[in-house]
């Protein structure tokens, strides 16, 4: 747990380069409701970036800078769009 602890801590001085933030949990800037999931149905061509959780393991690595698939902007509208799911090695 403390190599993971200090890789976030690493990656997150890197990410930041020095730019002085104000740290607030996610509860403290909004709320924080567990919904049903995205369908396939709800994936668009173009619009709001978005990460199926089926990706996750599929698709994507680590990390990325764009996403293979989108909702449109009535779904995403004022929502933070995440799954649920752990990291395992």
């Amino acid at each position: 747990m403390d190599t993971d602890k200090h890789r976030l801590n690493s990656f997150m001085e890197k990410l930041l380069d020095g730019v002085e933030v104000e740290w607030k949990s996610l509860g403290k800037i909004g709320e924080l409701v567990r919904g049903n999931g995205l369908q396939k149905k709800d994936f668009t061509e173009t619009g709001v970036p978005a990460i199926h959780y089926g990706q996750i393991y599929t698709y994507y690595g680590l990390s990325t800078t764009e996403t293979k698939s989108f909702v449109s902007p009535e779904l995403a509208i004022n929502h933070l769009l995440y799954p649920l799911c752990g990291y395992s090695r």
